[in-house]
């Protein structure tokens, strides 16, 4: 070979190294982030026996996601909630379902969130696979992210399903139609 032509093969194999090589380096210095969460931070009538899911920005440290890391709390009487785990490597997905009280108690119905909570959903100490800490609600990398919603309400008896509400307005039209009857007497007597 010619000089020429090993210099010139030395820097493609030179530049193809740096372009496999360079992803890796890259990744291992961006931020790792929340993308999504579902529900979504400020939901509203999320259903009871709803499942949570994260999206993060990079695969993630699968040691990272233990239920220590995780902390699902009702706001309103500070009651904490256990789920299972799961991950879903190819999208970056954690998702945490089936809640139940911690320490065994009985919920509402026999499971999942209680009717009419304020959760709010806590990460902590989670990393990527580069050994990035996640970027916190604060923006700071290795704080805590968090995220809230809103259970749906618990039913009462003006819920338009339920029996009781049937009823009263049945008498609330009966009354009306009696009401109309005196007046129509009324109007006719004069």
């Amino acid at each position: 070979m010619k000089p020429k032509i090993k210099i010139g093969l030395g820097i493609v194999v030179a530049l193809a190294l740096f372009n496999v090589l360079e992803p890796a380096s890259a990744a291992n210095d961006r931020e790792f982030n929340v993308v999504s969460t579902t529900p979504v931070d400020g939901s509203k009538d999320v259903s009871v026996d709803t499942s949570v899911s994260i999206t993060f920005s990079a695969p993630a440290n699968e040691s990272t996601l233990t239920a220590a890391n995780f902390i699902v709390m009702n706001t309103h009487d500070g009651d904490f909630f256990d789920g299972d785990i799961s991950y879903d490597n190819p999208t970056f997905t954690v998702i945490l379902s089936n809640f139940s009280f911690r320490g065994g108690g009985q919920l509402e119905g026999g499971g999942g969130l209680h009717r009419g909570a304020n959760i709010v959903v806590k990460l902590l100490n989670i990393e990527d696979i580069y050994g990035n800490k996640l970027v916190g609600s604060d923006g700071i990398a290795g704080s805590n992210f968090e995220f809230h919603f809103d259970v749906e309400p618990r039913e009462t008896e003006a819920d338009e399903d339920s029996p009781g509400f049937g009823l009263l307005a049945v008498i609330i039209g009966v009354v009306a139609v009696m009401a109309l009857m005196r007046l129509a007497k009324s109007e006719h007597r004069k």
